[in-house]
């Protein structure tokens, strides 16, 4: 099928915009379920290490998960270590940061719905990679899905930030975190429904979906983003776009943005799910706990995006990160004063966590970042800043278990809840507002 390509200035009707913006993001879905593919399979192919001498709770209880959860169904004799299996969690975010980086360029140079079929082809493979149970292919398809999440977070809000109108650009952004949030929920209740060995199969129809959809969808120009710009300005180099005070300020605003959503927390949250939950003594099973929580999740997404454009998006920024904060120093000192408080805390706290995190700082970094830079910057802009954030994915959930060793979880989460605070005085100080306004008034702020 020949792609045809669009004006990023000629506007499609709204239905149409809310239909390809869906296509789009459904790779989201596809990289929720590469991202939460671990913890369904993991604890099933994990050898046990009872013997180990760690101190930390979350450690004790990651490596115990497979006596928490349902009860595992081998089918062949295919186990990793403990490190092995660390590497094939964290491997995904390698991957990711080397699909970030180049995913902006490539989509100038090749067009953006070009690079999407690519990503999805990469899905595909990733996937397959899973399907054979050997230690070297298994790391060879999460490298390979690491690259097409990397990607696709770069892609999407390029692509939905240039078609969107301003009025609803809010809800169609949302639906990065709306997806990504649901395909971390259907990983979870069909690997709790499904031997972990027979998981791959089902998940790899979901890029092969998202290939045939993709066809359908019309190419953009991404160099010639805005008819009321100056289009001479697609061709300065990046050396001379960074000497622009606009490009400067709207990537320090991004990486701020970026930063904080993963020094929230909440990827090392979502890995650990299970292991917090075994670790504060819950009668919850682990597998029924991240069901809920995840499950919370998504719900509470639909409904920020519902509202996303009800308020200012720095005041839901705000709400987020105060929430998170409090929400983490609640587990915090659930895990210090053990068991003085009682054990249905952590479910509360984490549901708090994803409430507040899902209405602020989930859902707008990814927007925001289609939103803050300038026309000709926005496809650099997206990716250094997505590849700064994938680079902090990996550092938090590596550091995250040795910081639960030498400190314990109680004081881990409550250094988490700082970061939230010094989340609050950034957005104050430095975020500007961008609801409702046109690229040309954002740019305007950071002059």
């Amino acid at each position: 099928m020949a792609t045809k390509h669009i004006n990023r200035s000629v506007q499609m009707t709204i239905s149409k915009q809310y239909i390809v913006s869906i296509i789009v993001s459904f790779g989201c879905v596809c990289a929720g379920t590469v991202l939460a593919w671990t913890s369904s399979v993991l604890p099933h192919i994990t050898k046990s290490t009872n013997n180990h001498t760690s101190t930390s709770g979350i450690n004790t209880a990651l490596a115990n998960t497979t006596s928490s959860v349902t009860t595992p169904i081998l089918t062949d004799n295919f186990l990793v270590s403990d490190s092995e299996g660390g590497l094939i969690g964290s491997i995904l975010a390698i991957g990711a940061v080397l699909g970030a980086l180049p995913a902006g360029y490539i989509a100038k140079q090749i067009g953006i719905k070009k690079e999407f079929l690519i990503i999805a082809a990469l899905f595909v493979i990733g996937w397959g990679g899973t399907i054979h149970h050997s230690l070297e292919t298994i790391l060879l398809g999460r490298f390979v899905g690491g690259v097409a999440t990397g990607a696709v977070c770069v892609c999407v809000p390029i692509y939905v930030s240039s078609i969107a109108s301003v009025s609803i650009r809010g809800i169609l952004g949302s639906f990065f975190q709306v997806s990504f949030c649901f395909g971390i929920l259907l990983v979870n209740l069909v690997g709790g429904c499904v031997p972990w060995a027979d998981l791959s199969y089902y998940m790899i129809a979901l890029p092969g979906a998202y290939f045939v959809a993709l066809l359908f969808i019309p190419g953009i120009d991404l160099d010639n983003d805005d008819s009321s710009l100056d289009h001479e300005t697609g061709t300065l180099s990046l050396w001379q776009q960074l000497s622009k005070r606009n490009n400067v300020k709207a990537l320090i605003v991004g990486l701020g943005l970026v930063s904080f959503q993963q020094l929230s927390g909440v990827n090392a949250v979502i890995f650990y799910t299970g292991g917090i939950f075994s670790a504060a003594g819950s009668a919850l099973s682990p597998n029924v706990s991240t069901v809920i929580v995840t499950g919370a999740q998504l719900v509470i997404s639909v409904i920020s995006a519902a509202m996303i454009e009800k308020f200012n998006r720095r005041l839901y920024l705000l709400v987020s990160s105060i929430g998170m904060g409090l929400s983490l120093l609640l587990l915090a000192a659930y895990f210090i004063t053990k068991p003085l408080l009682p054990g249905v805390l952590p479910l509360v706290s984490l549901v708090l966590f994803f409430l507040t995190y899902c209405a602020g700082y989930g859902p707008l970094p990814w927007l925001m970042l289609g939103e803050i830079f300038s026309p000709e910057f926005k496809s650099v802009g997206c990716s250094v800043a997505t590849t700064f954030n994938w680079l902090l994915v990996f550092g938090v959930t590596s550091v995250f278990p040795v910081l639960c060793s030498s400190f314990g979880e109680g004081y881990t989460f409550a250094l988490f809840g700082a970061f939230n605070v010094a989340a609050v005085i950034f957005t104050y100080t430095k975020v500007p507002e961008t609801r409702g306004k046109t690229s040309e008034q954002i740019q305007a702020s950071f002059l």
